[in-house]
């Protein structure tokens, strides 16, 4: 999410190679904590699209940007 931006449960879930099940509840354990939040898909209402809290992106950024893959996005 840091590198490619928010998506939904599914792209998640392909991305890390697991169910969307899992994914689910990853998100909301961490959307619990406040380090994820859901919001409407603006195009699908029906869908929910899953970003990092505009609070801990900072916390995040410096922590993953060692990481972060040449040409990736921030």
């Amino acid at each position: 999410m840091l590198f490619d931006g928010p998506m939904t449960v599914n792209e998640l879930a392909a991305r890390l190679q697991v169910a969307p099940t899992t994914v689910s509840l990853l998100v909301g354990e961490l959307g619990r904590k406040g380090i994820l939040e859901r919001r409407e898909d603006q195009a699908d209402r029906r869908r929910r699209i899953i970003g990092i809290a505009a609070d801990q992106q900072p916390a995040i950024t410096a922590w993953l940007a060692p990481a972060r893959p040449r040409g990736a996005r921030r």
